[in-house]
């Protein structure tokens, strides 16, 4: 089925009939394991095919909403850190203010911070990765790093590619923001810097529990299928 959702793909390039057939695959797959048959590759493959189109995918431009930044964050961290494919990383998150708003789409801003912190979780040696969110001239910025996270030559060929870590620079360069690698010897890390949002409809923030109930969340597509 997953080959066939595939060809489809690659003759149509219809992503929402993609992501749709990817669905009725979950659906079906994961009604098998619970009967105890075992889908993990093909769920796996399903989950890395998803991944390769939401990070082929245009990021779009601020909206007329606004959200808290900081809850967001620690709601994406909690999903994370279930979700790890190391299994035993931990995430540290310091945060120094709160009631603070970004504009970025949600849910694309959720799949790229949750890509970042999905190599961050890859790359970590001690199994452990902090993130941080600081206010600074009126932005927000974000240190998602761990120790031996990234070299420049390949964080520099990651962005400028169309895989997960190219999909968060260009939302972020695209709503007004910036992101960069920063770090020594022994660690690294990504930085984002996002104007706050002054103006603009508060909106309600995803929760950890609907990002882990829902099997086509940013969380799942970020975390899963890496084996």
């Amino acid at each position: 089925m997953l080959d066939t959702i595939k060809t489809d793909y690659s003759q149509t390039l219809d992503s929402a009939a993609a992501r749709e057939a990817l669905q009725g695959l979950f659906d079906a797959g994961f009604d098998m394991m619970c009967r105890g048959k075992d889908c993990r590759n093909t769920l796996d493959g399903a989950y890395t095919f998803l991944r390769k189109l939401r990070n082929a995918a245009e990021p779009k431009c601020c909206n007329a909403f606004r959200y808290d930044a900081a809850l967001l964050t620690e709601n994406l961290i909690f999903a994370a850190e279930i979700l790890s494919v190391q299994g035993d990383v931990k995430f540290g998150f310091e945060c120094d203010f709160f009631g603070k708003y970004i504009s970025l789409p949600q849910d694309d801003f959720s799949f790229a911070f949750l890509n970042i912190l999905a190599n961050c979780a890859v790359y970590s040696r001690d199994g452990y990765a902090s993130v941080t969110l600081r206010e600074s001239s009126n932005c927000l910025l974000i240190k998602i790093g761990s120790r031996s996270f990234f070299d420049c030559r390949e964080f520099y060929t990651a962005v400028s590619s169309h895989g997960s870590i190219g999909f968060a620079y260009r939302l972020f360069r695209k709503n007004g923001g910036n992101m960069f690698l920063a770090g020594d010897l022994k660690n690294t890390a990504v930085c984002i810097v996002l104007p706050f949002a002054q103006s603009g409809r508060i909106s309600e923030i995803t929760t950890a529990e609907n990002l882990l109930c829902d099997r086509l969340s940013p969380a799942y597509i970020a975390f899963c299928g890496h084996g």
